[in-house]
């Protein structure tokens, strides 16, 4: 194999490599990016689209107004404020498990003015 082809496998490796690497979540949001929700309602047009983490504890249905999504959506309260999430169960019950601690890593969304979370991840400690 001569030196250009080696130089080609080379950049060929190097630009598979490069595709397959993950960029839907920017590096910076890799890493712990835990967030209030009073921040996400202070700053929700700012928010909208970012990959946020929340800790608080689970409050089954318990939510201001009526849920933005599903009936399904669910709500966290981190002592800032509530805020329903949509997208991923917590696997928990929504009666006897309010209290809970539990970690949801999701998306900032909108409905008309009020923010929800797209849940990824849902973590019940």
């Amino acid at each position: 194999m001569s030196s250009f082809q080696k130089l080609i496998l080379l950049l060929l490796v190097i630009f598979i490599i490069g595709c397959a690497t993950d960029k839907s979540i920017p590096s910076q949001m890799r890493i712990n990016t835990t967030v209030t929700i009073a921040e996400i309602k202070n700053k929700s047009d700012e928010l909208v689209g970012e990959l946020v983490i929340i800790k608080g504890v689970y409050m089954g249905w318990k939510g201001e107004g009526p849920p933005p999504v599903t009936r399904s959506d669910w709500v966290i309260d981190d002592n800032t404020g509530a805020i329903y999430i949509t997208g991923k169960s917590p696997n928990l019950d929504p009666i006897k498990d309010v209290g809970k601690n539990i970690t949801v890593v999701g998306y900032v969304r909108l409905k008309d003015t009020t923010p929800y979370i797209e849940a990824v991840k849902v973590i019940a400690e």
